[in-house]
């Protein structure tokens, strides 16, 4: 293979990166389009039919709270998180763009290490906690669903979280990119 054509392990791994938040995007996609059909079908039981679903309120939550936890991660890679953009406005005032480039590095290295370190304390309870569920064999109400299993998802997420934190800090260490948009640096951003 030459040069031009061989893709770096960076450019590998953070295309591994985009690629798998791009699957979740899909994957939560599915699930908000499941969530909404079931919500139109409970209406429409309830108001046309006169027939409650005891189910629907049960899967939707359940549904809702999964496709949330399960999106953290690709939000977390696009950098689509809500902010307070407070330190961006201070940092964007650097006229020096090295510096400037040098101050969000310092700040993405910082906060992948802190979102990565409670992602991986959370995975670590939610996993502890899963396995309690199990053995309990505590089923919902509505669904006579096992608990564990949406535990398992929630552990699963935070599982995802942590596989793009150590992805995106890799990223930053090897100088790969700036997580931050280019319109982000200059103040543009949303």
């Amino acid at each position: 293979m030459n040069k031009k054509t061989q893709k770096s392990w960076t450019e590998n791994l953070h295309s591994f990166d985009q690629k798998l938040a791009t699957i979740v995007e899909y994957l939560c996609a599915i699930v908000l389009t499941a969530v909404m059909t079931v919500i139109f079908i409970a209406v429409l039981c309830r108001f046309v039919f006169h027939y409650s679903t005891p189910w629907s309120e049960e899967l939707t939550r359940f549904s809702f709270i999964a496709m949330s936890f399960l999106g953290m991660g690709a939000c977390l890679t696009k950098n689509e998180h809500i902010e307070i953009d407070v330190f961006t406005v201070l940092v964007n005032k650097i006229k020096n763009p090295a510096k400037k480039y040098r101050v969000y590095r310092i700040d993405d290295f910082f906060r992948y290490l802190f979102i990565g370190g409670l992602g991986g304390y959370l995975l670590y309870m939610y996993f502890d906690y899963t396995i309690k569920q199990k053995m309990m064999n505590q089923i919902s109400a509505g669904l006579h669903l096992p608990m564990w299993i949406l535990y398992a998802i929630l552990t699963a997420a935070f599982i995802l979280l942590f596989i793009h934190c150590i992805m995106n800090l890799i990223l930053i260490i090897t100088h790969y990119s700036v997580i931050r948009s280019e319109e982000s640096m200059k103040g543009e951003g949303v």
